[in-house]
Parts: C-alpha cells; sequence; structure tokens
C-alpha cells in the first residue's frame, strides 16, 4: 500500500477551502487568508477546460488545491 509524503505545512479546514473556493468562483477581488487575515495570491493552471488554483499564504503556510470541478 501506498502511503501520502508527509505533509510539510498546515492546512486549511474544510470551511476555510470553502470560503477560499467561494471566493475564486465568485471573482471576489483580493483574497484574504482565513487563518490569518494576510493577502492570498492564488497560482492558476490548467488544460484549456479544466483550471486548477494553488492557494498558499506566504505568512502563516497553509495551502489548498482548489479545482473548477469540470
Amino acid at each position: 500500500m501506498h502511503s501520502a509524503p508527509p505533509r510539510w505545512s498546515p492546512g486549511y479546514s474544510l470551511d476555510e477551502a470553502a470560503r477560499i473556493r467561494k471566493q475564486i468562483v465568485m471573482r471576489a477581488g483580493p483574497m484574504a487568508c482565513p487563518h490569518c487575515e494576510a493577502e492570498l495570491k492564488p497560482t492558476v493552471g490548467g488544460d484549456g477546460e479544466r483550471r486548477v488554483w494553488l492557494v498558499r499564504c506566504e505568512q502563516c503556510g497553509r495551502g489548498v488545491v482548489v479545482h473548477n470541478g469540470v
């Protein structure tokens, strides 16, 4: 059985991740970290049909990957 590598930084709770995803989907302008309120600057990627956002807070080190679910 394969196990995931150890996590090097804390992540967001499911509620915090949902808030971040809502901000991305609604294009609500500048996003704030739900944990420490620092500005989040997501990295965006995708394959033309699907988009993926890597959202990482430089201040508290938390991060999450969000996709558009298509």
